[in-house]
């Protein structure tokens, strides 16, 4: 049985193809994707996110929710604010 060395197990673990780049956080990505999906969506309907009628924010909210953006903490707050609307309603919009 091959027994490999803790430390190496570690660099390989760390290692970054691109070293010189600084590594984005799960809330950076998270909140970047958000907004990216909020204002395609928006776009597709000639709309800015605050502006589309409440049928398409729900249409929105659900689709996010099934794509899985609703799995990290803030993730309603995030939607609400970029939608206008409270964080209760987002949650209504999932049902």
């Amino acid at each position: 049985m091959n027994s490999a060395d803790p430390s190496d197990v570690v660099d390989n673990a760390t290692d970054v193809e691109h070293p010189d780049e600084a590594l984005e956080t799960l809330r950076d990505r998270t909140g970047r994707e958000h907004r990216s999906a909020i204002d395609a969506f928006a776009a597709r309907h000639s709309s800015t996110p605050r502006s589309l009628n409440r049928g398409q924010k729900r249409e929105l909210v659900r689709r996010l929710h099934r794509e899985g953006f609703f799995e990290t903490r803030s993730s309603a707050q995030l939607v609400a604010d970029r939608l206008g609307v409270s964080r209760a309603t987002v949650y209504d919009y999932t049902k």
